[in-house]
């Protein structure tokens, strides 16, 4: 049975909302600043825009490049500060640690729970556009360009999609249906929420949620199976469309705002515990009655890299490497099973990998930024042979999954 229900609660009222003052709030635990406390008074007659990141938030680390030359760009006329909740000492040494990188120059609020809690931040990364002190407005850091700020500065009114959504709660008595699903468009009053697997709810449903997906992404989630397979990459999903704008995310983020109202899409479903295995097949089903697209997991054969051991004891000598100057990472004694994993997540998104080799002893290695970054075989594969391992290309069978558009077929007269 499909069926939709909305149950809408109130937003926190204690937060912050468009028109509300800014409080004058003082930290210490800054970065990048030239003093050793900063005053949100200091900015109280400029126009002020108000970055949320944290650690774990890879869209986060790629705006800080853009949001440095915005600054740069716009100089006095625009004042912009990050802000993240842990220690100033963590935040430093994360950034150590992590020498490629980027670190912003912008001023940096740290242990700033104290600025994000008066703000609805539902997620990362996420803006508040602040004017003569006064809260004007909520976007995500995509929507800050060149052309919002000069609008900002000159007046105009802004529309932003907004992301301090209403929660939604599917206020449904799960046991009296066979399972329960939605499809909607995206929207800035509901938000099912998202999650990555099936979600044990209340402990007697399990739920899977997808707030705000494209096309693309939602069928990539349904046919992934929660692991079994990983449709996220160039090479393994294959969009055979007439126009693929409104199936992928655009590449232009300027656009994404309008993008997500025409065309993104939000899905929810729920069922009974001991349904759980029925639950990705259901969404397929699912999305075969709202698209129309005909989806299939497909075998195809392609060029893959294979890791193997290197035949004899090899003496590990990765002091060569460490000596050329180079920005390295260094895997130093970790279980093979971490290593072989870790290998794969920074090589998957160009070429599939297959780890043949096996050993018990901990592996000790040191690989270039610029064997990976972008990936170059021939650096990778010598870097790995220091450590008693060879890469080799070959072809194997890798699941695909193909997504084709429908023929419309003319209805007899």
């Amino acid at each position: 049975m499909l069926a939709i229900t909305v149950a809408i609660t109130q937003a926190n009222t204690q937060q912050l909302q468009p028109g509300d003052k800014l409080p004058d709030l003082v930290f210490q635990d800054v970065l990048n600043y030239p003093f050793d406390y900063l005053s949100l008074n200091d900015f109280k007659e400029k126009i002020l825009i108000i970055d949320f990141w944290n650690t774990r938030c890879v869209a986060c680390f790629k705006a800080f490049p853009k949001l440095d030359s915005l600054k740069q760009y716009f100089g006095d006329r625009v004042e912009v500060v990050l802000v993240n909740s842990e220690s100033k000492e963590y935040t430093q040494d994360f950034f150590k640690k992590r020498p490629s990188l980027y670190k912003p120059r912008l001023p940096m609020i740290t242990d700033g729970n104290r600025l994000s809690d008066l703000f609805p931040v539902d997620g990362y990364p996420y803006s508040a556009w602040i004017k003569n002190g006064v809260v004007k407005y909520y976007s995500g850091t995509h929507a800050i360009t060149k052309e919002t700020i000069n609008r900002f500065l000159n007046g105009n009114d802004m529309v932003f999609r907004d992301p301090t959504l209403i929660k939604f709660t599917s206020s449904v008595d799960i046991h009296n249906y066979d399972y329960f699903s939605s499809i909607s468009r995206c929207s800035d009053s509901i938000n099912v929420g998202s999650t990555e697997a099936v979600k044990v709810k209340q402990g007697t449903a399990v739920a899977i949620a997808s707030n705000c997906y494209s096309i693309r992404n939602l069928y990539c989630k349904a046919y992934g199976e929660n692991g079994k397979y990983n449709f996220n990459k160039k090479y393994n999903v294959v969009l055979d469309v007439i126009d693929r704008f409104k199936y992928e995310y655009p590449v232009q983020s300027d656009s994404l705002d309008q993008w997500m109202r025409d065309y993104a899409y939000s899905y929810e479903l729920l069922l009974p515990k001991e349904k759980t295995a029925k639950a990705y097949s259901i969404m397929q089903q699912d999305l075969a009655r709202y698209f129309n697209l005909n989806a299939s997991v497909e075998l195809v054969n392609m060029d893959v890299l294979v890791l193997r051991k290197r035949n004899g004891v090899m003496k590990l000598n990765t002091k060569k490497i460490m000596a050329s100057g180079d920005s390295v990472i260094q895997f130093n004694q970790i279980p093979f099973d971490q290593f072989g994993r870790e290998l794969a997540v920074r090589i998957e998104q160009t070429l599939p990998i297959f780890i043949e080799a096996f050993q018990t002893e901990p592996v000790t290695c040191a690989i270039r930024y610029q064997s990976l970054y972008p990936l170059k075989i021939v650096n990778l594969r010598k870097d790995l042979s220091e450590a008693g391992f060879e890469l080799i290309v070959d072809k194997r069978d890798v699941p695909v999954l193909f997504l084709r558009e429908r023929l419309q077929t003319k209805q007899p007269h």
